[in-house]
């Protein structure tokens, strides 16, 4: 039952209108929770969530990395500073989106953000704000 967050479905419809290739790329705690693999699925068809593919790793860019040519990843959105470092010093296009809910408080998300975000990587409020 989590909402989406405001401008998913549009961004993803618009990826999608242009035949680009779209992986969820998760580090869900599928070994633990056996059921997150399904509940996943189903919330995000359940929301018309456009997606060819969901991926579970629990190292996301490792992962990547290894199995995708990094030519065409076309970007890498994440919420967690490690992921998108790992990312950006890759030399992929990489987005940080800030996700209150994994910080303390707004200080502690912009303190960290702030000492620990690679340079190259671009900091973003919501996915309006990316340009392809």
């Amino acid at each position: 039952n989590i909402p989406v967050n405001k401008g998913v479905k549009e961004f993803l419809q618009y990826l999608d209108d242009r035949d680009v290739f779209i992986i969820f790329l998760t580090a869900r705690p599928y070994k633990e929770i056996f059921r997150i693999y399904s509940d996943t699925l189903t919330w995000a068809n359940s929301n018309n969530l456009k997606h060819d593919a969901i991926i579970w790793s629990e190292n996301k860019s490792r992962y990547a990395l290894e199995n995708f040519n990094k030519n065409n990843i076309v970007l890498c959105i994440d919420d967690d500073i490690n992921n998108a470092n790992d990312f950006a010093e890759s030399g992929l296009n990489t987005y940080f989106i800030k996700n209150k809910k994994l910080y303390d408080d707004d200080v502690d998300m912009e303190r960290k953000i702030y000492h620990t975000l690679n340079k190259n990587v671009k900091i973003i409020s919501s996915l309006q704000e990316i340009k392809i």
